[in-house]
């Protein structure tokens, strides 16, 4: 058990240094989306979103250990299945939560703490908006597989920690821990992700790639952060499992 808790912050050590490496990298979003025909395992670290940022910075740790490509490890956790297809990238953050979980990757957080509350799992913007996504757009015949995919997650059952309970969990973060912010927008399940840096003073330090300060910044206060956006009602966290 010792060991195993060893390894486990160690890695978390690990994906944290390779997310370093990224601070004051451009913010780019849409870098996974430029040809609606052909889908391919776009590993970009000159531009970056929040999505990218966490998934580049994952892979980079993974491979180190496992000896494979960068892209291998990108492949792995971006596509269910490990099929390069549109339809079967994880989209929505719950998908790739569930599924990384599910093969072992991560271990999701506080899903059992006193006061966790449902996360959003009524998840239908993609199929709804479907003009705003230019794959969808263009082949309008993936719209039914992407409604099968929301309507599995929407029987998905995590539970996320409340904006107002977030001291009640800030002592057990890890640095290399994965953040997911919560969103009230309909159809929506998070709108942003983000690592844990560590734990200074009862503030907790977190890295993100952000859209507003169009770099990957460090942001000291994740609840001084949080209290600023109205539509997040709390976070889900995750923690990554060294591969063996």
């Amino acid at each position: 058990m010792i060991a195993a808790l060893v390894v486990a912050k160690a890695f978390g050590t690990l994906v944290l240094a390779e997310a370093e490496k990224f601070l004051g990298v451009p913010y780019v979003g849409n870098t996974l989306d430029k040809d609606v025909n052909n889908e391919a395992v776009v590993c970009r670290e000159d531009g970056l979103d929040c999505v990218t940022f966490m998934e580049l910075s994952l892979a980079r740790a993974r491979a180190k250990i496992t000896g494979t490509t960068v892209e291998q490890e990108v492949k792995t956790t971006r596509y269910a299945n490990l099929e390069v297809s549109y339809i079967t990238r994880n989209h929505y953050t719950t998908s790739w939560l569930v599924n990384n979980a599910n093969a072992g990757r991560i271990n999701l957080l506080f899903q059992n703490n006193k006061g966790a509350k449902p996360a959003p799992n009524q998840l239908d913007f993609m199929s709804t908006h479907a003009d705003k996504y230019p794959q969808l757009k263009a082949h309008p015949e993936w719209i039914p597989a992407i409604q099968a995919t929301e309507r599995e997650l929407a029987k998905t059952n995590l539970k996320m920690v409340p904006k107002d309970r977030l001291t009640s969990v800030a002592k057990d973060l890890r640095p290399g821990d994965i953040l997911c912010f919560a969103t009230t927008v309909a159809g929506l399940d998070y709108s942003h992700v983000a690592l844990i840096a560590g734990v200074k003073s009862g503030r907790v330090e977190f890295w993100h790639a952000s859209s507003t300060q169009k770099k990957v910044v460090r942001d000291p206060d994740l609840a001084a952060y949080a209290a600023k956006q109205s539509k997040c009602p709390g976070f889900v966290f995750a923690r990554p499992i060294a591969p063996r």
